[in-house]
């Protein structure tokens, strides 16, 4: 009895682990497909200021 009470034990923090790593698997969805995303920006830098000296 006591080798398949560890045996379920076992197995029920498995399935734990993987309802875990799917939820995070999940949340991680939309950060995954961000980064794979074409960015279309414009990467001039732009100031407030000129970066000369005016008078």
């Amino acid at each position: 009895m006591a080798t398949e009470s560890t045996a379920t034990a076992a197995v029920a923090t498995e399935l734990v682990s993987a309802d875990k790593m799917s939820s995070r698997a999940r949340w991680l969805t939309p950060v995954i497909q961000h980064f794979g995303r074409p960015r279309w920006a414009d990467h001039e830098v732009r100031r407030s200021r000129p970066s000369w000296l005016t008078r």
